[in-house]
């Protein structure tokens, strides 16, 4: 879980704003879906190995971006997002 916000009273230029979606948080949208000065997301990730180099990962992740310093802060307009992927390791085995 982890939320985030500005300490300022100045405005955030829009390319320092916050984003949610891609690899990390809210990974079901395309990065940079969802900007806005605070946000709160919630992750569950689950990994397990499948073979010696070959791993299995399932997600679910709840959040969203809010105006200011959470303003218009409500659960109702949080979205989800969830998957299921593999995870394949390059690399030489030392052992």
């Amino acid at each position: 879980v982890e939320a985030i916000e500005k300490t300022g009273d100045s405005p955030i230029p829009f390319t320092e704003r916050l984003i949610l979606g891609g690899d990390e948080y809210l990974r079901g949208f395309l990065e940079g879906h969802f900007r806005g000065d605070s946000a709160t997301v919630a992750t569950l990730d689950y990994r397990w190995p499948i073979w010696i180099m070959f791993d299995a990962n399932a997600f679910f992740s709840v959040g969203n971006v809010f105006p200011g310093r959470f303003n218009d802060f409500n659960v109702k307009r949080f979205v989800a997002s969830w998957g299921a992927h593999d995870r394949r390791f390059a690399g030489i085995l030392v052992g």
